[in-house]
């Protein structure tokens, strides 16, 4: 037994497919219709004409209820991460006293609640990947962390994630991506943190906060990895329109690195330093994908996922996602 939703914009089709899946019918499975889909996997869905709107109002209360005695709201509480603190190992306590102290705590617990809490709260996203970093090794920093994320997510308890039906027609079946990067945020691994998302019909599909997978040496090259990968996203996203017979344009990828668009369009000068060697093949990924875009393609070529890097005045913040 599990669950199953059908998603369709035509009952007729959604109701055939549904009737060649059931036994009577010569399909495998016998289905139990429960209608237009209000709660799935602790989701509410609110569905409108023009809208679907993904809540976790009841997962928020009882988390933090059961986790942060948290049954009020905080105005004061404005972002899930307080922006001056640096999460770091070296706050792990001396003593054994103290650590076994802060073993008691639900850290784990916590974390597990908050990567499933993601999916409609993007807002949270790099504050979720700050301090699940340290669910094996809990300090008290990180637990006042967790508090204040929970604190955040219960004052808005009642928004989500909403998905609206375009009435803009240059809306209409475009894809748009932002990407930014921060520069040796994390004081344990000297790495740096990454974020995109990608917007469909002006709804956001997909977006990701993390750290980045090496050591770059400037602002450049951590805001070039992480454009690379949101390319990389994007193009997943371009081959799975392609499945629906959707053919996507030129997809905006929106940085506001002025020498990270320089180096996307032009690597060589660059590489011959040494810079790009370490990561190559992400230079050349996002160079191959940025020059297609340029040199228009045969008519007889096959598609091929097209990038395009744009200047974006501004950074990109978890707000404003």
């Amino acid at each position: 037994m599990d669950d199953l939703l059908v998603f369709g914009n035509s009952n007729a089709k959604r109701e055939e497919l549904m009737s060649r899946m059931e036994k009577p019918n010569g399909g495998k499975y016998t289905l139990e219709r429960m209608g237009v889909a209000s709660w799935f996997l602790g989701i509410q869905m609110l569905q409108t004409e023009h809208s679907i709107e993904l809540l976790q109002t009841s997962y928020i209360e009882r988390m933090c209820k059961d986790i942060f005695d948290i049954e009020s709201e905080n105005d004061s509480v404005t972002t899930p991460f307080d922006p001056k603190v640096n999460l770091s190992k070296d706050d792990v306590p001396a003593s054994a006293a103290e650590r076994a102290k802060l073993s008691q705590l639900p850290f784990r617990a916590a974390c597990g609640k908050f990567i499933y809490l993601r999916h409609t709260k993007p807002e949270c996203a790099y504050a979720i990947s700050q301090v699940c970093r340290f669910a094996s090794t809990p300090t008290k920093q990180a637990w006042q962390q967790c508090r204040r994320l929970a604190q955040f997510a219960y004052n808005p308890r009642h928004r989500g994630v909403k998905f609206t039906r375009t009435t803009d027609v240059s809306e209409l079946l475009s894809v748009r991506a932002f990407a930014d990067a921060s520069f040796l945020d994390c004081p344990d691994t000297a790495r740096s943190t990454g974020g995109y998302c990608v917007f469909f019909c002006g709804n956001l599909i997909a977006f990701e906060s993390k750290r980045l997978p090496l050591v770059t040496l400037s602002t450049a090259e951590s805001e070039y990895v992480e454009a690379t990968r949101c390319a990389t996203e994007v193009a997943y996203i371009k081959e799975l329109c392609r499945d629906f017979n959707i053919d996507l344009d030129t997809v905006p990828i929106m940085e506001d690195n002025t020498a990270c668009i320089a180096i996307s369009a032009n690597p060589v000068s660059f590489s011959q330093e040494g810079g790009l060697v370490r990561w190559a093949p992400r230079s050349r990924f996002l160079h191959a994908h940025v020059r297609c875009a340029v040199a228009a393609p045969s008519p007889k070529a096959p598609a091929l996922p097209v990038l395009q890097v744009h200047l974006l005045n501004g950074h990109i913040t978890g707000t404003e996602l």
